[in-house]
């Protein structure tokens, strides 16, 4: 599944086939037609995509389409993942929805749960991830140091 975030919007979450994980094909062409529109919609022309290192998004192939597309990739920070805002996204609504230990029954539960998850969470936590970042930031420094 694919989903954009920023401090001032969010996009409906796209599920990509199932097939997917076995071919960077069809991630490419996911993002020709659903990242290629929301990202100047909402991210203007100045924005930069942010995705995991998950090796089906790291292909030779994936990286010449985001250089021939001319899109601008935020590293992927697997080493620091308290700063990365798409993994504190994502843990917030994931801890609400799994408390308890509850798992999804379905195949259709899978994309259910995750679609809720996503709708309702509110823009001011996103916004209050982005806020703290400076915070966080600083944090990592005195570890490292």
């Amino acid at each position: 599944m694919v989903g954009r975030i920023e401090y001032g919007g969010k996009t409906s979450l796209v599920f990509l086939s199932d097939r997917q994980k076995d071919t960077y094909n069809l991630y490419i062409e996911e993002l020709e037609s659903e990242l290629l529109h929301y990202g100047s919609e909402l991210g203007g022309e100045d924005w930069m995509f942010h995705q995991d290192g998950a090796s089906i998004r790291t292909t030779n192939a994936v990286k010449n389409w985001f250089i021939q597309s001319n899109m601008r990739v935020l590293p992927w920070a697997d080493k620091r993942p308290d700063l990365n805002i798409v993994e504190n996204i994502w843990a917030i609504p994931v801890h609400r929805e799994h408390a308890g230990g509850k798992q999804c029954e379905s195949a259709i539960e899978l994309r259910e749960v995750p679609n809720n998850v996503w709708t309702n969470f509110c823009q001011a936590e996103i916004q209050n991830l982005y806020d703290s970042l400076p915070d966080r930031i600083l944090e990592v420094k005195k570890l490292v140091e």
